[in-house]
């Protein structure tokens, strides 16, 4: 199953340059900016269903090197940003790949998250 979710990131990342193209070639619309929003999107459910996933297992996380809470939190909050980026640029007309702003938004997300009391395990 992990092998399914490495290669899943991966195809993301492969097809990322397809609606790039999309995107320089066509109109822009909100189809175009669903698009490459959406698959943004799925890049961002991978990578933080990865982190997730390796987060406090001992048997694959990299000693050296481990998936901390605050990076878990930020790639959570990411994703929650990317996925609301993506509601508005698919449905909501006008917006288009201004709601790609949204993602500015991470590093504030970040902040809250430290100022919340953290269970102590």
């Amino acid at each position: 199953m992990s092998k399914t979710r490495d290669l899943l990131w991966l195809l993301t990342i492969v097809i990322l340059p397809f609606p790039t193209e999309i995107v320089g070639v066509y109109e822009s619309d909100r189809f175009t900016a669903g698009f490459y929003t959406g698959t943004i999107l799925a890049l961002s459910l991978c990578q933080s269903a990865l982190a997730w996933l390796i987060h406090g297992h001992k048997e694959i996380e990299n000693p050296d090197n481990p998936v901390r809470s605050r990076e878990l939190a930020g790639s959570l909050g990411l994703t929650g940003l990317t996925l609301v980026a993506f509601i508005l640029a698919a449905f909501v007309p006008g917006v288009g790949f201004y709601a790609l702003l949204l993602l500015l938004l991470s590093p504030i997300t970040l902040r809250v998250w430290d100022r919340l009391p953290q269970k102590v395990s």
